[in-house]
């Protein structure tokens, strides 16, 4: 939310946003030896079944009767087998490990973004609501706040309880309209 001060009149606080990205590095770190030590044992695990697939194939290649070797091109048996076995390899080791995450990435941003615009628009409508009676109040004491000379303090708490609504609304458009534009 630091990047958003600029849009409340406040200044960015530097230290925080270099903290952020000490932060941000450290966990981009982590997530690389994380996926690295993960990619390892995919690859190892998904070529060692291929290698498996294909002594199993080639076992199976050894039981047959000559008739079905004299019957057939050698290369195509060849060429279907290591093209299977590698098709394998790329399921195994990419395009499943790859869907699974993809998938469990979505459910758990879907979650994630519900939960905080759920927050989020509760607390808009909640500084709505603070706002709305701010005003109320204003107008209804009108006649006694300018008899008395209150309008300063009066029309300050006014003002915060509407600064604070335009705050929490930025926000939820922000939200909406990163949501929306994904």
């Amino acid at each position: 939310w630091q990047l958003l001060n600029p849009f409340y009149g406040k200044d960015i606080s530097w230290g925080n946003m270099w903290g952020l990205l000490i932060v941000g590095i450290i966990a981009s770190l982590l997530v690389f030896i994380a996926a690295r030590n993960d990619y390892r044992k995919t690859y190892l695990a998904s070529y060692k079944e291929a290698s498996n697939t294909r002594l199993r194939i080639a076992e199976h290649l050894r039981k047959l009767p000559m008739s079905f070797f004299n019957s057939r091109d050698l290369s195509d048996i060849t060429t279907n087998m290591m093209a299977d076995c590698a098709s394998m390899e790329s399921m195994l080791s990419s395009t499943i490990p790859q869907l699974i995450f993809a998938i469990l990435l979505l459910i758990l941003g879907v979650l994630l973004a519900i939960q905080g615009v759920k927050k989020l628009f509760e607390k808009q409508v909640d500084a709505k609501l603070a706002a709305s009676d701010q005003v109320q109040e204003y107008l209804e004491g009108m006649k006694i706040i300018k008899s008395c000379g209150l309008s300063g303090e009066r029309f300050s708490t006014l003002n915060r309880a509407l600064l604070a609504m335009k705050k929490v609304a930025i926000q939820a458009e922000l939200v909406s309209g990163v949501l929306v534009q994904s």
